[in-house]
């Protein structure tokens, strides 16, 4: 197993979690400023 993989393994795994992250904050102030 090369550090290489790994590197690109969690490099996916956190793009997609902040991505996961911006979304769901997007939406909440969105959905915020939609009821105000």
């Amino acid at each position: 197993m090369h550090d290489t993989t790994f590197a690109v393994a969690a490099n996916g795994i956190f793009r997609f979690a902040l991505d996961t992250v911006l979304s769901s904050f997007v939406v909440q102030v969105y959905l915020h400023k939609g009821t105000n």
